[in-house]
């Protein structure tokens, strides 16, 4: 930070309500108690008084909610998981474009989906070369309660479920079980007290396997 930021900085925790930096009213007083400790700071810094024509300057000021906020599941990842750094840094392989790239395209994807009844996506990009994560998007809004939307869903557990699906299939044709034409059964079973059954909660009777 520059001399001027730190000195305002410093003055704000004696009256964090009236010397608010944001507020219009509380800058004055910002203001005047900057200049008292800019006195005393010269007086024990002499070497710092060509600085002192700095504070005549606007002093910019953003609102919290105009701070830098990106990738907030990544950090909070990394703040749980990253070992401690000797000077406090963490470098990341983030993309900072692909990064808000890939959270309009989710953004975008959810609200063109949500009469199919989807509410939320997460993706992660991952540069195969190098087995780097360059963009990670937990979820499609991190401030919505109603999707859980502070859950990493990048990192969250869950049933593999349908995932697994292709690798049955191909391991199935591997072994001479099937060929994609083949046809299947989709009715209720029961396997002692697990009955599956399909998302919809429908059966679709015989269908091949190709578009099982």
């Amino acid at each position: 930070m520059t001399l001027p930021e730190a000195l305002t900085l410093a003055v704000v925790p004696q009256n964090p309500v009236r010397r608010n930096p944001a507020n219009p009213k509380g800058f004055d007083q910002l203001r005047a108690a900057r200049h008292h400790l800019l006195a005393r700071w010269l007086a024990g810094h002499p070497q710092d008084r060509p600085l002192a024509a700095y504070f005549a300057l606007p002093l910019a000021v953003r609102s919290p909610d105009r701070l830098p906020f990106a990738a907030p599941h990544l950090i909070d990842h990394l703040e749980a998981t990253a070992p401690p750094s000797t000077d406090g840094r963490i470098v990341t392989t983030l993309d900072l474009d692909r990064q808000r790239t890939m959270e309009t395209v989710i953004r975008r994807y959810v609200a063109r989906n949500k009469t199919q009844g989807i509410t939320n996506a997460a993706a992660l990009a991952l540069d195969t070369h190098a087995m780097a994560v360059t963009a990670l998007v937990g979820s499609a809004d991190f401030f919505n309660p109603r999707i859980a939307g502070q859950v990493n869903g990048t990192t969250a557990r869950r049933s593999p479920g349908s995932a697994l699906k292709p690798f049955v299939y191909a391991l199935a044709m591997d072994q001479g079980l099937i060929h994609p034409m083949s046809l299947m059964k989709d009715s209720p079973r029961r396997y002692g007290g697990f009955t599956p059954e399909n998302f919809d909660q429908r059966f679709l009777g015989p269908l091949s396997a190709h578009d099982a």
